[in-house]
């Protein structure tokens, strides 16, 4: 059976970057069209990001709002492990001379099996998020059910977005390739 890990930032690297949310033409662009799993976003002009916080650049970071940003190096793994999941929109980082990619993952997928899952919690009425309605609001231990993803290498968990999973070969690609920055958890 096919097994799949959640994506995360590496915030233990010592010196390490932190980036801000995406600008364009000088205004703030929600980072949050990029982190549904619903589909291509088309965002005109270049973006560009600015930093948090200086430091080494990461081939992995997540900027604000948990916005996944990759090196051109990175990107292209993604690109040939997970072509048809993935979007990969070019972005200019203040002060880098070579080019960054927001990584958008275009499915959100039915897929927490939620008897093998812990802490799960549900957003209600009383949160009064009436967005969030029904959806996860926390999942203390992930576990999906791999029979429900189909042939997908990356994607968003339905209703808990704020998950990003990827499969075992595409973890594998990531790390044989001594990338600098991601962290896998198995789910």
């Amino acid at each position: 059976m096919s097994r799949f890990f959640r994506l995360w930032d590496d915030v233990e690297i010592p010196g390490r970057w932190y980036l801000k949310a995406p600008m364009q033409e000088g205004r703030w662009f929600n980072p949050n069209l990029f982190t549904g799993g619903e589909g291509r976003v088309d965002v005109g002009n270049t973006l560009t990001m600015f930093l948090r916080r200086p430091g080494q650049p990461l081939d992995y970071t997540m900027a604000d709002a948990g916005l996944p940003i990759l090196s051109e190096r990175a990107a292209a793994l993604f690109q040939s492990h997970a072509g048809d999941d993935v979007q990969l929109i070019p972005i200019s980082i203040d002060g880098q001379p070579t080019p960054f990619f927001i990584l958008n993952a275009l499915h959100a997928i039915d897929c927490v099996d939620e008897q093998r899952s812990e802490g799960i919690q549900r957003w209600t009425a009383a949160d009064e998020r009436p967005d969030m309605l029904g959806g996860y609001k926390a999942i203390d231990v992930l576990h999906i059910d791999p029979g429900r993803v189909g042939g997908h290498s990356l994607f968003r968990v339905k209703g808990w977005v704020v998950a990003l999973l990827i499969s075992e070969a595409l973890r594998d690609a990531l790390v044989g390739a001594h990338l600098v920055g991601p962290k896998f958890d198995p789910v």
